[in-house]
């Protein structure tokens, strides 16, 4: 088993997912316990614990099944729901956003989304981490229509702007727009995922949810891998950040 999580930490490295663990430097040292809400396989608590080793107590929220049984395997208390979480102490708590706040707003109503991120404000965990995609719409986009069909990914491309309810939000039904959604998920998302648009003004919701917060950190970002990958794929070098970080700490 030992060998296996210093198999899975080191393939974690090579995808990236140090860059996941940004916020570990900047958490109170009172935390000692990280919920990862969409926790997946597991694989953050990999990473942090190998960097802190029993430090944390972990704890997986996810509505996948499955997801949740790996993530138990790798050492995660898991649950499907925050209505589920056990008695914790939630001032000496963080709760982790990795690439999920998209998914919120993307796959739930809007009114839906909002009511999850007020249950998660009202636990009063003492941080709240986040790390996700995010443009900015000031920036000058650049079109990268052509090099996408121009690549192996054609194919894909034309499926999602088939399936894109670009009647839902009129505001980015144009190529240059959607071009650099799809370049941000084609390795990430299924067929039926990338029919979903993401709403990548997210942050703009936070202050109003997360009301009893301050921003301890706010910054967009370009993420390594995923430049890597554009460039190998596409031949597209990123000028601009694709993601934004941001840390909350409770009032």
């Amino acid at each position: 088993m030992e060998n296996n999580k210093e198999q899975k930490y080191f393939e974690l490295l090579s995808k990236g997912f140090l860059d996941k663990v940004w916020f570990l430097g900047k958490l109170e040292p009172c935390v000692d316990t990280l919920v990862d809400f969409g926790c997946g396989d597991g694989s953050l608590s990999v990473i942090i614990d190998r960097v802190f080793p029993g430090k944390y107590r972990y704890i997986g929220i996810d509505n996948n099944p499955d997801m949740l049984s790996e993530a138990q395997a790798q050492g995660l208390e898991v649950y499907s729901s925050l209505s589920e979480l056990p008695e914790i102490d939630y001032g000496r708590s963080a709760i982790i956003l990795n690439s999920v706040l998209h998914e919120v707003f993307s796959f739930s109503a809007f009114g839906e989304a909002y009511a999850l991120l007020e249950e998660m404000e009202s636990k009063k965990f003492r941080h709240v981490a986040i790390r996700d995609m995010c443009l900015n719409r000031k920036d000058k986009l650049p079109n990268y229509t052509k090099e996408i069909m121009d690549s192996s990914y054609a194919d894909a491309f034309r499926s999602f702007l088939e399936k894109t309810p670009t009647e839902i939000y009129p505001d980015i039904a144009d190529y240059k727009v959607l071009a650099l959604e799809f370049m941000l998920k084609y390795l990430y998302a299924d067929e039926s995922a990338k029919s979903k648009v993401y709403l990548w003004r997210w942050h703009a919701h936070i202050p109003d949810i997360f009301s009893g917060y301050v921003k301890e950190f706010d910054s967009t970002c370009r993420v390594p891998w995923t430049i890597r990958q554009i460039r190998k794929d596409f031949g597209i070098d990123l000028q601009f950040d694709t993601h934004r970080k941001m840390l909350l700490t409770r009032i």
